[in-house]
């Protein structure tokens, strides 16, 4: 999936000319990236239950909870592996083998630590890892481009706060309301109302992003 858009949008890096414009580029980016990307994986968790249960049957359920926290530890990967990109581009893959290197004893570190406390305590501990790690990649990968890492998050975190505040809302809206009605209807109910609230709110506060994406739409 990842994959996926790195091929698209890698070659969009690369034709920035100077430091100007690949961190007016790459920040437009990043903001459709964690727009994208964010809500689909929020919509998986919120409707995890159902999925599982009309996909893979009852037995399954209780890998929910598991498969809810590797969604929220997938959240933090895209702005890990584009600030890695942006070192790519610029030549340093010495730093991209470094912060590999410290990912890997982060995980080793958060494993260890947490062993003790089952499935649970490892998938939390990737959790904080991958946040931590986007951190550390965004601060490396910024001085390049002389993108601050304060800068990086004013530009997402008003995304990611936006997802978690509609997905919240909609985890409550659909233990209460939504559950009772048979998987497929739910799933689908908790989409278009995913859909309409989460655009209509972004249309509504004119986030910069959407102008973004109204942009990269003219281009293709």
């Amino acid at each position: 999936f990842f994959n996926a858009f790195n091929r698209v949008l890698y070659p969009l890096l690369s034709t920035a000319i100077d430091d100007v414009k690949l961190r007016r580029v790459y920040s437009q980016l990043i903001r459709i990236i964690v727009f994208i990307v964010t809500p689909f994986l929020l919509f998986l968790a919120i409707i995890a239950e159902p999925f599982f249960r009309s996909l893979l049957t009852e037995k399954w359920l209780p890998a929910v909870p598991y498969f809810q926290l590797l969604i929220l530890s997938g959240i933090f990967y895209p702005i890990q592996n584009y600030n890695q990109n942006i070192c790519n581009i610029k030549g340093r893959s010495d730093i991209v083998l470094k912060l590999s290197s410290m990912n890997n004893l982060l995980l080793i570190i958060g494993a260890a630590s947490c062993i003790w406390y089952g499935i649970y305590g490892l998938l939390i501990s990737l959790v904080v890892v991958n946040f931590l790690t986007a951190l550390v990649t965004s601060y490396f990968s910024g001085r390049l481009i002389n993108y601050k890492l304060a800068n990086q998050m004013s530009d997402i975190v008003p995304i990611l706060v936006l997802n978690f505040a509609i997905g919240l809302s909609l985890l409550i809206v659909h233990n209460l309301l939504i559950s009772r009605y048979p998987d497929n209807y739910q799933i689908l109910i908790i989409a278009i109302i995913h859909v309409i609230s989460y655009f209509g709110i972004a249309i509504l506060f004119r986030m910069t992003v959407v102008r973004d994406l109204v942009e990269l739409m003219k281009k293709r």
